[in-house]
């Protein structure tokens, strides 16, 4: 129970004392191979930017402050955990799994190295338009390296657990900022 393990998409590990089991979703583990210019120049990045500002627009017409909240997807969080838990050979071993068609192994430092480019280019945007960003990155990978879940096992989405984390941090942020009492 102490080793970590991978077994039909399912990692396991002891961490901090608390077993935890997760799944990592095909599509976004396969968004950590674009780096930010990558990204920047898809149609889906423009599209990004333009909803956004459309978005702050109806805000300040509403007379409401708008603000990002960036929730990073599952593998951001764990992808510096499962290369400590497991090494780059083992960790790109198991990684094959969610890739069955590939003829290549996944290249774990490229991941490692765009595991943030979204967030960079959310964080340049929003300093560009003057929007105030949160990046929840750091606090949900603290927390899971600390043994709590985050998110569901077999699902990209925040639990319970993440949910709270979201909404405490969120809190203290818009409060820091004179944005709610």
């Amino acid at each position: 129970p102490g080793e970590p393990a991978f077994s039909r998409g399912m990692f396991t590990a002891l961490i901090n004392g608390r077993p935890m089991r997760w799944a990592l979703m095909p599509p976004y583990l396969n968004l950590l191979n674009f780096d930010e210019q990558d990204l920047s120049a898809r149609r889906g990045w423009a599209l990004i930017e333009s909803s956004i500002l459309e978005m702050r627009q109806a805000s300040r017409a509403a007379g409401a402050e708008f603000v990002v909240a960036f929730i990073p997807f599952k593998s951001q969080v764990y992808l510096p955990l499962l290369e400590r838990l497991f090494g780059r050979t083992a960790l790109a071993d198991a990684l094959r799994f969610y890739t069955p068609g590939s003829a290549t192994a996944p290249d774990i430092d490229r991941m490692l190295r765009n595991r943030l480019a979204q967030n960079a280019l959310m964080s340049r945007f929003c300093d560009r338009a003057g929007i105030a960003l949160i990046d929840l990155t750091q606090a949900l990978q603290e927390r899971v390296e600390a043994g709590e879940t985050m998110y569901f096992s077999d699902d990209s989405h925040l639990d319970e657990g993440g949910e709270a984390l979201v909404a405490e941090r969120l809190a203290a942020f818009l409060k820091d900022r004179h944005l709610s009492k």
